[in-house]
Protein backbone atom coordinates (compact mmCIF):
# COMPACT_ATOMS: atom_id res chain seq x y z
CA UNK A 1 0.00 0.00 0.00
CA UNK A 2 1.39 3.35 -1.10
CA UNK A 3 0.87 6.46 1.07
CA UNK A 4 0.68 9.83 -0.66
CA UNK A 5 2.39 12.79 0.94
CA UNK A 6 1.84 16.46 0.41
CA UNK A 7 4.28 19.27 0.89
CA UNK A 8 4.15 21.51 3.93
CA UNK A 9 3.21 24.45 1.70
CA UNK A 10 0.22 22.58 0.21
CA UNK A 11 -0.86 21.39 3.66
CA UNK A 12 -0.97 24.91 5.11
CA UNK A 13 -2.68 26.25 1.99
CA UNK A 14 -5.38 23.57 2.36
CA UNK A 15 -5.81 24.29 6.09
CA UNK A 16 -5.97 28.06 5.47
CA UNK A 17 -8.59 27.65 2.76
CA UNK A 18 -10.69 25.37 4.98
CA UNK A 19 -10.58 27.78 7.91
CA UNK A 20 -11.48 30.68 5.59
CA UNK A 21 -14.52 28.84 4.22
CA UNK A 22 -15.73 28.00 7.74
CA UNK A 23 -15.34 31.59 8.97
CA UNK A 24 -17.00 33.04 5.88
CA UNK A 25 -19.97 30.71 6.11
CA UNK A 26 -20.47 31.51 9.81
CA UNK A 27 -20.31 35.27 9.27
CA UNK A 28 -22.86 35.20 6.45
CA UNK A 29 -25.32 33.19 8.56
CA UNK A 30 -25.42 35.90 11.24
CA UNK A 31 -27.80 38.02 9.18
CA UNK A 32 -30.15 35.37 7.94
CA UNK A 33 -33.70 35.69 9.17
CA UNK A 34 -34.23 32.51 11.15
CA UNK A 35 -37.92 33.09 11.73
CA UNK A 36 -38.77 33.76 8.09
CA UNK A 37 -41.64 35.98 9.24
CA UNK A 38 -42.34 39.66 9.18
CA UNK A 39 -40.14 42.14 11.05
CA UNK A 40 -41.04 43.07 14.61
CA UNK A 41 -44.25 45.12 14.82
CA UNK A 42 -43.77 48.84 15.34
CA UNK A 43 -45.16 50.51 18.44
CA UNK A 44 -47.68 52.99 17.01
CA UNK A 45 -47.67 55.04 20.24
CA UNK A 46 -44.17 56.49 19.90
CA UNK A 47 -44.30 60.16 20.84
CA UNK A 48 -41.71 61.67 23.14
CA UNK A 49 -39.76 64.89 23.58
CA UNK A 50 -36.07 65.38 24.28
CA UNK A 51 -34.64 68.46 25.96
CA UNK A 52 -31.57 69.35 23.91
CA UNK A 53 -29.94 71.17 26.84
CA UNK A 54 -29.84 67.97 28.94
CA UNK A 55 -26.32 66.59 29.17
CA UNK A 56 -27.45 63.13 28.03
CA UNK A 57 -28.60 64.70 24.72
CA UNK A 58 -25.55 66.93 24.18
CA UNK A 59 -24.48 65.07 21.01
CA UNK A 60 -27.64 66.34 19.30
CA UNK A 61 -26.45 69.93 19.71
CA UNK A 62 -23.68 69.41 17.13
CA UNK A 63 -24.05 68.69 13.43
CA UNK A 64 -23.29 65.03 12.82
CA UNK A 65 -24.03 64.05 16.42
CA UNK A 66 -26.45 61.31 17.37
CA UNK A 67 -27.95 59.50 20.34
CA UNK A 68 -30.10 56.43 20.95
CA UNK A 69 -33.26 56.91 23.00
CA UNK A 70 -36.24 54.54 23.33
CA UNK A 71 -34.66 52.18 20.77
CA UNK A 72 -34.59 55.01 18.21
CA UNK A 73 -31.43 56.55 16.79
CA UNK A 74 -31.78 60.32 16.48
CA UNK A 75 -29.17 62.30 14.53
CA UNK A 76 -28.50 65.86 13.47
CA UNK A 77 -27.37 65.88 9.84
CA UNK A 78 -24.52 68.07 8.64
CA UNK A 79 -27.27 70.34 7.22
CA UNK A 80 -28.73 70.80 10.71
CA UNK A 81 -31.86 68.68 10.18
CA UNK A 82 -32.94 66.08 12.73
CA UNK A 83 -33.68 62.53 11.55
CA UNK A 84 -34.84 59.50 13.51
CA UNK A 85 -35.07 55.79 12.63
CA UNK A 86 -35.30 52.50 14.52
CA UNK A 87 -31.95 51.87 16.20
CA UNK A 88 -31.35 48.17 15.49
CA UNK A 89 -30.13 46.50 12.32
CA UNK A 90 -32.95 44.67 10.57
CA UNK A 91 -30.73 41.69 9.72
CA UNK A 92 -29.38 41.14 13.21
CA UNK A 93 -31.00 38.51 15.35
CA UNK A 94 -29.06 39.92 18.33
CA UNK A 95 -30.37 43.48 17.85
CA UNK A 96 -27.10 45.17 16.91
CA UNK A 97 -27.30 48.93 17.50
CA UNK A 98 -26.70 51.10 14.47
CA UNK A 99 -24.35 54.06 14.25
CA UNK A 100 -24.67 57.26 12.23
CA UNK A 101 -22.03 58.36 9.73
CA UNK A 102 -22.57 62.09 9.12
CA UNK A 103 -20.14 62.36 6.19
CA UNK A 104 -22.37 60.00 4.18
CA UNK A 105 -25.65 60.87 5.94
CA UNK A 106 -26.16 57.13 6.51
CA UNK A 107 -26.83 54.69 9.31
CA UNK A 108 -24.73 51.53 9.42
CA UNK A 109 -24.46 48.26 11.29
CA UNK A 110 -20.95 47.89 12.75
CA UNK A 111 -21.38 44.12 13.00
CA UNK A 112 -22.93 43.18 9.65
CA UNK A 113 -21.95 46.28 7.60
CA UNK A 114 -25.45 46.93 6.32
CA UNK A 115 -26.04 50.57 5.36
CA UNK A 116 -29.25 52.61 5.38
CA UNK A 117 -30.00 56.06 3.97
CA UNK A 118 -31.43 58.86 6.11
CA UNK A 119 -34.98 57.62 5.42
CA UNK A 120 -34.11 54.10 6.64
CA UNK A 121 -33.99 52.46 3.19
CA UNK A 122 -31.40 49.67 2.77
CA UNK A 123 -28.48 50.80 0.60
CA UNK A 124 -26.12 47.88 1.20
CA UNK A 125 -27.10 44.49 2.64
CA UNK A 126 -27.13 41.87 4.00
CA UNK A 127 -30.18 43.61 5.54
CA UNK A 128 -33.26 43.52 3.30
CA UNK A 129 -35.88 45.26 5.47
CA UNK A 130 -35.91 49.05 5.86
CA UNK A 131 -35.74 50.80 9.21
CA UNK A 132 -38.80 52.47 10.69
CA UNK A 133 -38.63 56.22 10.02
CA UNK A 134 -39.93 58.56 12.71
CA UNK A 135 -41.03 62.16 12.37
CA UNK A 136 -39.10 64.90 14.16
CA UNK A 137 -40.07 68.44 15.01
CA UNK A 138 -39.46 71.13 17.55
CA UNK A 139 -41.38 70.78 20.74
CA UNK A 140 -43.13 73.54 22.65
CA UNK A 141 -39.82 75.38 23.03
CA UNK A 142 -36.78 75.75 20.78
CA UNK A 143 -34.81 73.67 23.29
CA UNK A 144 -36.90 70.54 22.72
CA UNK A 145 -37.11 67.95 19.96
CA UNK A 146 -40.22 65.83 19.46
CA UNK A 147 -39.96 62.31 17.98
CA UNK A 148 -43.19 60.62 16.91
CA UNK A 149 -44.61 58.12 14.44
Amino acid sequence: MKTETISRHDFFRLVGTSVGVILLSNSSMGCSNQSGGDPEPVDQNIDFTLRLSDQINENLRIKGGYIVANNIIIAQTKDGQFIAVSATCTCATQGTLLAYKPADNQFYCPQHLSRYDSAGKVIVGPATQPLVKYQTGTGKSADTLRIYL
